[in-house]
């Protein structure tokens, strides 16, 4: 039967390759989900690590915690069966984009806008009540 240890208060540079090699020589791990902001892409300093048996995920989670890695202390612990829910290890390998899906926004956004689109702009603000200066316009 698998089990999950839970680990914090990860040092950034120890992401999903490095953890699933560090965390392989305990045993079989069979998933491991590493929390990253949706908005960034960057970690969130905790990950879920899935193993195939139940006793090496004991071993990892009693060997690790304290553990001294770049200046952070790791903290591990098995978490109850309860606790693992099924939306845990949801998108477990896909990788997060990050903010390469804003940068698709703001290159639409900085784009030269043509005289047309701008005159065009000044008819909806001017409508509104509201004008632009004249030097925007050329």
């Amino acid at each position: 039967m698998s089990a999950v240890v839970c680990v914090r208060q990860i040092p950034y540079g120890f992401f999903e390759n490095e953890m699933f090699d560090f965390f392989g020589q305990f045993g079989r791990v069979t998933r491991l989900k590493l929390k990253r902001s949706e908005k960034t892409g960057r970690s969130k300093g905790v990950a879920f690590v899935e193993f195939k048996s139940a006793k090496v995920a004991e071993i990892a989670a009693s060997t690790m915690n304290n553990y001294l890695l770049f200046d952070r202390i790791l903290k591990c612990e098995v978490l109850p069966p309860a606790k693992v829910g099924r939306s845990l290890f949801k998108n477990w390998n896909v990788a997060v984009k990050g903010h390469q899906r804003n940068k698709a926004l703001v290159k639409k956004a900085n784009k030269h806008k043509g005289r047309e689109t701008i005159l065009a702009m000044c008819q909806r603000c001017s409508t509104r009540g509201r004008s632009l200066p004249a030097t925007e316009i050329q």
